[in-house]
């Protein structure tokens, strides 16, 4: 897996821009995430997104019942960013 320099993950801006919109409060991006579900596949880039846009802590769940995994984070304005 090769890292970005830009990034400093193995993703793209677009790709962690689109992965960060999709859990991301429409009203401002710097509220908190809760309760965003993301497939197995888009656990890996959102984490990253999150880490890369917020610098905040992210828990990660498994709902077990399915491939999905539900996603915590205090979000950018709560985080050490935006203290």
């Amino acid at each position: 897996m090769r890292v970005l320099q830009e990034t400093g993950t193995p993703f793209t801006e677009a790709q962690l821009q689109a992965a960060f919109d999709k859990v991301a409060d429409p009203s401002d991006w710097r509220n908190p995430i809760s309760y965003a579900v993301v497939d197995r596949d888009e656990v890996h880039v959102t984490v990253c997104a999150i880490r890369h846009f917020t610098a905040a802590p992210i828990e990660v769940k498994d709902l077990q019942w399915n491939d999905e995994f539900m996603i915590f984070s205090p979000g950018y304005r709560l985080g050490p960013a935006g203290a």
